[in-house]
């Protein structure tokens, strides 16, 4: 059980972004709620990022440390360990968020019920321009038809779309110039739509998790021992916090009032490499009938749908399989993974993404 609470620290992991941090943390000069603080964790960048902090230390309630370069979870856990607050309300680096952004995450922690994690509602926005940014079709001709990139298409940026003052205030406007539905609805949205936003019937709101936009008490996320920091580089580390923070009880909920933009950016090219060995780490360290599905629909030929996944765990757990049906279930899923990531890297898809079979396996 929980009590009433009204503190937050907001927690921001950065590296080499110092430009998209600017613009994050000028949202939070404008929000309504005033008994929170943030804490910046600078892993190790070698940008301007130092100054961008302590330019802002002056305008907000801000503390930030550096450490040398060891990767997302770490910082996030340096940041937690540093962090004053009974409420955690995690950020990224390059979130812009709204006026009520820590208001309505803490809204969400104030009743007597069980702890519980809440999943923030996201958008997307276009920033700056750069050719490397490669942002979906439809957002790009959305930019070109609100003529907001059309004088600098040509050019390879980065050039700035948005300014601190846009971000503070003139919020609504730069949304509407610059705003656009991203990815997370593809997923997130049939599932709220489903279950509803306390996600009742929903037995895996872990595959849903972000650390972009998410909150929970500090308690029990300390008390399942924070991030596990051998996931290294891009992804996997958030949703496996979420599922530890699952198993132990806590539900999950959307908050739809708790919004914040992502600004799109380029990515480093072995993002997805990083990604298949942290969800090999994901498989290793779970035996979980849940984990294994996730992964199998992770590497299979379509897009996959958490409605779907959901709906054929909770037939499996009605048959109410043996653990020995289990076990072979779960060895036929592992050899079908192992055959997939076979054929992609007889194909050089995984070369191409700055990984290798040997990773895998």
């Amino acid at each position: 059980m929980v009590t009433p609470l009204t503190r937050a620290s907001v927690v921001i992991p950065t590296y080499n972004k110092s430009a998209y941090l600017a613009l994050t943390l000028a949202s939070f000069e404008r929000q309504t709620a005033t008994d929170f603080e943030i804490v910046v964790v600078d892993d190790g960048s070698s940008d301007d990022t130092g100054e961008v902090l302590t330019r802002f230390a002056g305008r907000l309630p801000l503390r930030h440390q550096r450490q040398t370069n060891r990767g997302r979870s770490a910082a996030r856990n340096a940041a937690v360990q540093a962090a004053v607050g009974e409420i955690l309300v995690f950020s990224d680096d390059d979130r812009i968020a709204s006026p009520d952004y820590v208001a309505a995450h803490l809204a969400h922690h104030q009743d007597t019920g069980p702890a519980k994690i809440l999943y923030g509602w996201q958008h997307g926005m276009m920033t700056s321009w750069r050719r490397d940014v490669h942002p979906p079709a439809q957002v790009l001709w959305k930019q070109l038809a609100r003529a907001a990139i059309g004088d600098i298409a040509h050019l390879d940026g980065p050039v700035a779309l948005v300014s601190e003052d846009d971000v503070r205030d003139r919020l609504p406007q730069t949304v509407e110039r610059f705003g656009y539905d991203e990815w997370w609805w593809q997923f997130v949205l049939p599932v709220a739509l489903a279950y509803g936003d306390n996600l009742k019937g929903f037995d895996i709101p872990w595959a849903l998790g972000t650390t972009g936009n998410l909150s929970v008490p500090r308690a029990p996320l300390l008390d399942v021992g924070g991030f596990d920091e051998t996931y290294r580089g891009w992804g996997i580390e958030d949703l496996d916090i979420c599922h530890r923070l699952h198993l132990a009880g806590l539900t999950t909920h959307i908050g739809r009032q708790a919004i914040n933009w992502h600004q799109a950016h380029p990515h480093s090219p072995g993002k997805w490499g990083d990604w298949m060995r942290n969800l090999k780490l994901l498989l290793a360290k779970n035996t979980d009938l849940d984990i294994t599905l996730y992964v199998v629909e992770c590497t299979g030929p379509r897009l996959m749908s958490y409605v779907d996944l959901n709906e054929k765990l909770l037939a499996m757990k009605r048959e109410k399989p043996t653990p020995a049906l289990t076990d072979a279930l779960r060895t036929a899923c592992r050899q079908l993974i192992e055959h997939r990531m076979t054929s992609l890297e007889g194909s050089g898809a995984l070369r191409f993404l700055g990984w290798s079979h040997d990773d895998w396996w």
